[in-house]
């Protein structure tokens, strides 16, 4: 919604002469990405999650068996391969969070400056995620 009124805010700018258009087409592009990001962070939430219940499924069938030193080994090879895959998701969300985070510091300067040079007073992104 906050993106939506600066959209609106950027446009009218830009057919007042206030704002360049090159102005404009980064700034709407920088907030696109930074109103998408919590929808990419939600997704890999889900794939660790589907990913974590897939893993215990496998163990609880694979430990009801009667096992030998060969289903031992499966069992310690696919251990490792989730705990891989879940530090990949991991990854990808902490790069997520720190995107966010630099998007929301450049926003925030910009448009401190579009509020200093023209006058245009535009939503400030709040991010108040902490890592943990």
């Amino acid at each position: 919604l906050d993106a939506e009124r600066n959209e609106q805010t950027l446009q009218q700018a830009v057919h007042k002469g206030k704002v360049l258009e090159t102005t404009y087409n980064e700034l709407n592009e920088a907030m696109e990405n930074y109103v998408r990001l919590p929808s990419q962070q939600f997704a890999n939430l889900v794939k660790r999650y589907i990913h974590f219940r897939k893993a215990t499924e496998l163990e609880d069938r694979i430990q009801s068996d009667i096992y030998d030193n060969e289903t031992k080994d499966v069992l310690e090879k696919m251990e490792s391969f989730c705990e891989r895959r879940a530090d990949e998701i991991s990854k990808q969300m902490l790069g997520i969070r720190q995107e966010r985070t630099h998007l929301a510091e450049v926003l925030t300067e910009k448009f401190d400056n579009l509020e200093d040079e023209n006058s245009i007073f535009l939503i400030r992104p709040l991010y108040s995620y902490q890592g943990r």
